[in-house]
């Protein structure tokens, strides 16, 4: 039933929620995560080493020395796990995106009609708290109507990519870069934009939450967190392609 797999992935994401609020701050993060990260690299490094040394290269070897029917057996047993494993993530998304399959199902239960209400009922509120930013430029049409479930936006005076670092440290999770349209990019004469996206999951509580990410620009740790990152980054990585806060 859509409704209850709708309320199951509700309840999933607000576990999720309640998993990030109880982790450390993202600098103890940062610390714990690279020193795991190091040490976990160095080790799966050494296995994947040893492992080769082991079994790859004396496996390899035996089959540039046998020929025929073994050559072709050795083969099969390296390729059929590969694409026997293929074979079952492409019958999953079969499943999954056909016709009649599960998120079509899914999505008919619930009405596209209602999906697309929703979106445009949050893009209009979205249009509307965002103007309300002293310095945020609204790029597309002001019809919400006239647009998907998305809001492109820049901040006056800084980057897109630190508006996304920035509003990612308050859990705020938006797309930043050119988003693969780089023309449009020079016809609107910047290198990049921020842009927030929005489905049926989404709240209005939460483009509350973006508002008042995007309405600190101003504040000092702001601007500090944005010419400390603009030191350690070169140019090429602050006006690149697309980078996920």
């Amino acid at each position: 039933m859509p409704l209850p797999q709708l309320l199951s992935i509700i309840e999933s994401l607000g576990e999720f929620r309640e998993l990030l609020e109880a982790m450390p701050p993202p600098g103890v993060r940062r610390q714990i995560g690279g020193l795991h990260g190091s040490s976990d690299t160095v080790v799966l490094a050494a296995v994947v080493t040893v492992v080769c040394l082991l079994v790859a290269y004396p496996y390899a070897h035996l089959m540039t020395i046998v020929s025929g029917r073994w050559r072709a057996v050795l083969l099969a047993v390296v390729l059929v796990p590969f694409w026997t494993s293929l074979m079952a993530r492409t019958f999953a998304w079969v499943v999954l995106l056909q016709d009649n399959g599960i998120v079509n199902a899914f999505l008919q239960g619930i009405g596209m009609e209602h999906v697309r209400d929703h979106e445009r009922e949050l893009v209009g509120y979205a249009l509307e708290r965002l103007r309300a930013i002293p310095g945020l430029t609204l790029h597309g049409p002001s019809d919400p109507a006239r647009r998907g479930a998305l809001v492109s936006f820049a901040l006056d005076g800084i980057h897109p990519h630190d508006v996304a670092e920035i509003l990612g440290r308050q859990g705020i999770c938006v797309r930043a870069g050119h988003h693969c349209c780089q023309p449009l990019m020079a016809k609107l004469g910047v290198v990049a934009t921020n842009r927030a996206s929005f489905y049926l999951y989404t709240v209005p509580e939460e483009i509350d939450q973006l508002v008042a990410g995007g309405a600190q620009r101003g504040r000092v740790p702001f601007h500090h967190h944005v010419r400390q990152r603009r030191a350690i980054l070169p140019q090429s990585h602050r006006v690149g392609d697309e980078a996920v806060a």
